[in-house]
């Protein structure tokens, strides 16, 4: 009977050894984690435990967030300057959004935010604020008296809605004029959006390879009806981003500064030049956006659409 026992111990011994070292093992050849994003199911991606992609059913190589951090160098790369429109009513989110942003730590992101409005007396306060907290140079490029200056000069501003547009335009001139401006890179928000952690790390390599137009993938508010570009109806739904009307928002695209230049695109201001015509005015600042980057778009080659949600349009 103890001769039993002590066989039986031999093998419960001999196999506790062997799961150990099965599991132990510095192999990684089974062992693998599913990445399946649940609002898009184009993209399912097995990675090894050391985060290396064996499987994807997307044409782009997506790389779990841990493996984009983890070889992120935020040192190099050019200069984004995004440009934050906002309005008072805003004011409990614009913090959140920058600090998604600056989460990254990367050090080439610079926020110039625009008082679409001209009324949203605490912002100096907030900046202040800001800038204190994460040592960062948050600049306020509008003033009250610039919304005003601008209705003056277009009479027609005040017969219709130009959705910030206007004021988004003298921002970007600010940055086009001026030759000594920093920013490499630039790109246009709401106060209220928010981005994903890995928003840096993933434009980054984008940005440096010298890409004229960059997109990704996002989150909007806007309800609407199923279709090719959204996962599902309603709100709060992916977009599939194309560089197209109903098809992207202003937040998801980034702009090489030299191309702008080069192209001397605006969003709303050479239509404000050019006629008079109100309902005309009005139709065009509705989809300002997506005639700005389809313009862009149709004038370069050298672009880009990550396939990443990267930004929550609310």
């Amino acid at each position: 009977m103890l001769k039993e026992y002590k066989n039986t111990l031999i093998i419960i011994v001999f196999i506790s050894i062997f799961l150990i070292f099965f599991y132990l093992s510095p192999s990684t050849t089974n062992q693998y984690t599913v990445f399946e994003s649940p609002v898009d199911a184009r993209n399912c991606v097995i990675v090894n435990t050391e985060g290396d992609v064996v499987l994807s059913t997307s044409s782009v190589n997506i790389e779990p967030r841990f493996n984009l951090l983890r070889h992120y160098k935020p040192n190099n790369e050019p200069h984004l300057c995004i440009g934050i429109r906002t309005m008072k009513s805003q004011e409990s989110a614009l913090v959140a959004l920058m600090t998604s942003v600056m989460s990254s730590n990367s050090p080439q992101v610079s926020f110039h935010v625009i008082d679409t409005e001209g009324d949203f007396e605490t912002l100096p306060q907030l900046i202040k604020m800001v800038n204190g907290i994460y040592g960062r140079t948050v600049a306020n490029i509008s003033q009250a008296s610039t919304k005003s200056s601008l209705a003056a000069q277009f009479p027609q501003l005040t017969q219709f809605t130009d959705f910030g547009y206007t004021m988004t335009d003298f921002y970007l001139k600010s940055v086009l004029d001026d030759p000594t401006s920093k920013c490499n890179y630039i790109s246009f928000t709401n106060g209220d959006n928010f981005y994903a952690l890995d928003f840096m790390p993933s434009i980054a390599p984008e940005m440096s390879s010298g890409k004229d137009l960059i997109g990704y993938e996002f989150v909007t508010h806007h309800d609407s009806e199923p279709d090719s570009f959204r996962a599902r109806g309603g709100s709060h739904k992916q977009i599939f981003t194309e560089f197209e009307r109903r098809k992207i928002d202003l937040a998801a695209a980034v702009f090489k500064v030299d191309k702008l230049r080069q192209l001397g695109r605006t969003f709303l201001l050479d239509q404000l030049k050019t006629t008079q015509d109100i309902n005309a005015l009005a139709n065009h600042a509705f989809w300002a956006d997506g005639i700005f980057i389809e313009g862009v778009s149709a004038e370069t080659n050298n672009k880009v659409i990550i396939q990443r949600v990267l930004l929550l349009h609310q």
